[in-house]
């Protein structure tokens, strides 16, 4: 956020590590009331995304479904994919329940 409230440094290799996969998004992002936005998509912070993604996934929509959604209303760097992995992760955890028996 403080990038975002304060400037970016003009070369990527002086941005922190943690902000690196931002950089070329730089000029979309913005910051409202607490929250990182980018093309008035919220950006969740990261220890958020997990609850975020099994709230996509308890729709039971399929991974283009869920990406669709979710490109609605939020976004970070490599959310496709950790939609994806996500879903893929539900799917094999659901499939493992129903071979013990526990479905």
């Amino acid at each position: 956020m403080n990038y975002v409230q304060n400037g970016w440094p003009q070369h990527e290799h002086n941005v922190s590590i943690d902000a690196k996969p931002y950089y070329a998004n730089r000029d979309d992002i913005t910051t409202m009331d607490g929250l990182l936005f980018r093309d008035n998509k919220l950006i969740p912070p990261k220890q958020k995304r997990p609850e975020v993604l099994g709230n996509i996934h308890d729709g039971h929509l399929g991974i283009t479904k869920m990406k669709n959604m979710a490109r609605e209303v939020i976004w970070w760097p490599g959310i496709s994919k950790d939609i994806t992995n996500s879903r893929t992760n539900a799917q094999h955890a659901k499939n493992l329940n129903y071979v013990s028996g526990l479905n």
